[in-house]
């Protein structure tokens, strides 16, 4: 009986150290509510939310905790968030890369268990506008006609004019191309068509380089069924605005904006990919105007 006492009391003993010591190692590990949620809020939400670009939402611990072990992967490979820029040359103010720190956070959290944590460690999220990453455009304009994907096969680049209509010229402070079907729309160049021959900037009027294999090609004429004139750009046409997926729209800084002149026509340029549905597009663009 003495021993079988001893035992239980050496095995209570044990295990009271061990609860011990489990308990000190979750301490001690990073958990979502007060290490990786605000990584995530800084450099992740603007795409995973809910009616964004991003496959998944990662606001909310629910919403993160299944994906823990993908996202330790991709960030481990730096795949995300999207960042392509050569590190070894200057900073940008548009960085969304993760730092070496981050990035250990989230791989400790994840190997760890994954845990919530305190509810309250919870940091305070911006808000973000609902639909605009720019906030509410001043103007939006959109194709003129629907684009009907078809469900295979390669799809020329398309373009769509689109006029101003603007009486004087007008300053953009913010732009953004919005995809309408985004299963479909690989991306979008906004480009502008300045009525008159006027020298412009080097910068302003590049004709634009394409990747290897995305050179666009003579549009195809548009179907009985879609009304519209479509023109490629030409190489003096100014790039307003682009957009792909994990590109977040451009919003000048103070005291800088691009010009878009009186008279000026917007030319969407849409590249679409097919994966075996159709699809139907209307693809958008809002602007701010800059206030002087």
């Amino acid at each position: 009986i003495t021993t079988v006492g001893i035992c239980l009391g050496i095995l209570t003993f044990t295990g009271q150290l061990m609860a011990q010591n489990v308990v000190s190692v979750q301490e001690d590990s990073p958990t979502f509510s007060k290490d990786v949620a605000p990584i995530f809020y800084a450099k992740c939400v603007r795409c995973h939310r809910p009616g964004e670009v991003a496959p998944m939402s990662l606001i909310t611990f629910r919403d993160v905790r299944p994906w823990a072990r993908s996202i330790q992967e991709k960030v481990t490979t730096r795949e995300m968030p999207p960042w392509h820029a050569n590190r070894q040359y200057g900073t940008f103010r548009n960085d969304l890369s993760l730092t070496q720190p981050q990035i250990d956070t989230i791989v400790s959290w994840a190997m760890s268990g994954a845990h919530e944590g305190n509810p309250a460690d919870l940091p305070q999220r911006t808000a973000l506008p609902d639909g605009w990453q720019i906030g509410i455009p001043d103007i939006v304009f959109e194709m003129p006609v629907d684009y009907h994907v078809p469900a295979t096969g390669t799809v020329e680049y398309q373009h769509f004019e689109v006029p101003t209509n603007f009486t004087e010229d007008r300053w953009m402070q913010a732009g953004e191309a919005r995809a309408g079907d985004r299963a479909h729309v690989h991306h979008i160049v906004m480009y502008i068509r300045d009525p008159e021959a006027r020298s412009r900037p080097k910068v302003l009027s590049v004709k634009p380089i394409f990747p290897s294999g995305h050179q666009p090609t003579p549009p195809i004429r548009p179907r009985s069924s879609e009304a519209g004139t479509r023109s490629r750009p030409s190489g003096g046409d100014a790039m307003l605005v682009n957009w792909a997926v994990g590109e977040d729209a451009p919003i000048h800084a103070p005291g800088t904006a691009k010009l878009i002149p009186a008279g000026s026509t917007l030319i969407f340029q849409v590249h679409y990919t097919t994966d075996g549905e159709p699809g139907i597009d209307r693809s958008k663009f809002g602007l701010i105007f800059a206030d002087e």
